[in-house]
Order: structure tokens, then sequence, then C-alpha cells
């Protein structure tokens, strides 16, 4: 009795794969679509330039680590920001990064299964995992609360491109890089200690801040002691 050779699988057209992406949260890799579709190693090549074909048409977008995923689409797990409540008392919720432009996604923050301590309010910020009803809504369960931002930053001065700078924090706590915009930016020297005001968004992934004070350089002895504290 002869055995007929298993035909391969046929190759998924573009609608295919967005709906497989659609239909999983974040970025998906291209190992995860040739699974799914049961691609072998003859039709990575294809299903490669498929994926280079549709980033270029703007039905997907480039993530991390040559991932890809629908545009506008949230990752698995992102901190959030609780904004409010709906009609029936359930907590709204918006990604605290969102350089996508537009009005972000509606996000449900789902009950705490164990609750610790006070319950999550409005204003909090929450490491949550995401799961997607529609590209313009998704519900999240929380996974721990995160301590608060503080809403002024001290910081280093640094010049930046097209007239912009960077505020360097100096706290012992937070490392990070904050972005001043070209306006505020302007007459602003390298080296110079600035008190800043936490403005909400972000550009290029940097959190946006004002300059409200002024304190020196960072050498002069008003500056080394509020940089001591």
């Amino acid at each position: 009795m002869t055995h007929r050779p298993k035909q391969p699988a046929p190759f998924p057209t573009k609608q295919q794969v967005l709906d497989f992406i659609r239909d999983h949260p974040g970025e998906v890799g291209k190992r995860e679509i040739a699974r799914a579709f049961h691609i072998g190693p003859a039709g990575k090549a294809d299903l490669k330039a498929l994926m280079r074909e549709m980033v270029d048409e703007g039905q997907l977008e480039r993530g991390r680590k040559r991932r890809v995923a629908r545009p506008g689409a949230l990752p698995h797990t992102v901190i959030v920001e609780v904004t409010g409540t709906d009609t029936d008392g359930e907590l709204i919720a918006k990604p605290i990064a969102w350089e996508q432009g537009g009005k972000p996604p509606r996000i449900l923050l789902a009950p705490e299964r164990r609750r610790q301590g006070t319950a999550i309010g409005v204003g909090d910020r929450v490491l949550a995992k995401l799961h997607r009803i529609n590209d313009h809504l998704y519900e999240a369960r929380p996974i721990r609360r995160l301590a608060p931002e503080p809403s002024r930053i001290l910081g280093v001065f640094e010049p930046g491109p097209g007239g912009s700078g960077r505020l360097i924090s100096v706290e012992k706590r937070d490392k990070a890089e904050y972005m001043i915009g070209h306006e505020d930016a302007e007459g602003l020297q390298r080296g110079e200690l600035i008190l800043a005001q936490l403005l909400p968004g972000r550009h290029y992934g940097m959190r946006l801040v004002k300059p409200l004070e002024r304190l020196g350089d960072t050498k002069q002895p008003k500056a080394v002691s509020l940089i001591a504290i």
C-alpha cells in the first residue's frame, strides 16, 4: 500500500495573518505565525517577505525583536492610569505610554481578586494584564498597584536636537531622563540644575516636563546642597 505524500498547508493570505494577530494581544513573531499556519522551513522566506510587505503598507507595525502588531495595538502587559468610572461603576483606565496619536483604546479595569489595603482608585497607576475585546476596548486585570509618580523632578539640563533638551534626574530613586520641549528649553544652559513639573504624555518614549525654577550650575553651593538632600 502506497502512502501519498503529505500536502503542505496552504500559504496564508494577508487577511488571515491579520485575523491571527488580532486574536493575540500585543506583538507576535514570525515563529508564532509559522506555527499557526503550519509553514515549514521552505516557506519561511515567503512569510518574511509577506510580513515586510504588510509593514510597508501600514497593515502592521514593527515591535521589539522583529515582532509585529496591528497599528495601535497595546502590549499584553502594560502600565495603565485609572482615569474614572463608567455608568456601572467600573474603573476606566488609559495606557501611560501612548504615542499613536488620536484617542487611546478604552480600558476597563476588572476588580482585584485579592485586595490588600485600600482599593485601586482614580489616579492610581497599575501594572495590568490586558485582554483585547476589540480595536477600541480592552479589559485589564490588575497585577499590582505601582507607587505614585512624583509631580516634580529635580534634574540636570542637557541640550537636545532641534532646540529641545533632556532633564537627567538627580533623585536617588529616579535615574530617568525627561524631555523638555524646544520652547521651554530656550535659554537653559548645559549642566544647569532645574526643578521641573511633570506633564502628561510622552515624546519618543520620554516623559515631558516643564521647567519651574532654574537653580544654577551644579557646581554652585546651593545646587550641590539640593542634590545632596
